[in-house]
């Protein structure tokens, strides 16, 4: 069988000891067979899956019977690594990019940023996550982001479990400001510099 923490992948119970030729066939029920092995992904229940086998040989007795079984066990997994048990996959969070310089537009940083979450190597769906903190801004500065799970999704516990991202806005550049001088002959009046582009 297969117990483990979710880490976003399928996973069946796998039948050795057979030979070429044999034919394996799986139920959750007992009575409705497939040669398709049941793969699960998501958390299952504190007891897990109990999927039956039975195997077939020509002029052999089909090996089947209640106590032909295994079980898919899968736990929840929690957002932040140092909670997990030693060998679980790790859930991450990266952004594209986290500074921006400042044009007037406000910045999203979910879409803006490239916001991607994993666990292990397989990427989340937007679903399986919230964001909250500093998401959308326009004016310069440093801001922060955190992620944890939704409620709906069921696959993560959902307390005391975030991961936190940091993001900028710089500042931008003034500029096409000139100045220009004053050169002429004393005329007694006030001469001063004049700045354009302003």
């Amino acid at each position: 069988g297969y117990t483990g923490v979710y880490d976003g992948k399928a996973h069946s119970i796998t039948v050795s000891g057979t030979k070429d030729g044999d034919t394996v066939e799986y139920s959750t029920d007992g009575t409705t067979w497939s040669t398709t092995n049941p793969a699960y992904t998501d958390v299952t229940a504190a007891e897990g899956v109990k999927v039956l086998y039975r195997v077939s040989r020509a002029n052999y007795t089909t090996l089947e019977g209640a106590d032909r079984y295994a079980t898919v066990t899968i736990t929840k997994n929690t957002f932040d690594p140092d909670k997990n048990p030693d060998g679980a996959a790790d859930v991450s969070a990266k952004l594209t990019d986290d500074s921006f310089v400042y044009d007037g537009n406000s910045v999203d940083i979910v879409t803006d940023g490239g916001l991607t979450v994993k666990i292990g190597d397989v990427t989340l769906a937007s679903t399986d996550y919230v964001v909250t903190g500093d998401v959308k801004e326009t004016v310069k500065g440093e801001y922060s982001i955190t992620i944890k799970p939704s409620e709906s999704n069921k696959n993560f516990k959902t307390t005391d479990n975030e991961i936190t991202l940091t993001w900028k806005i710089t500042p931008a550049t003034i500029t096409g400001v000139t100045a220009e001088g004053y050169t002429g002959v004393y005329d007694g009046k006030a001469h001063s510099i004049t700045v354009s582009g302003t």
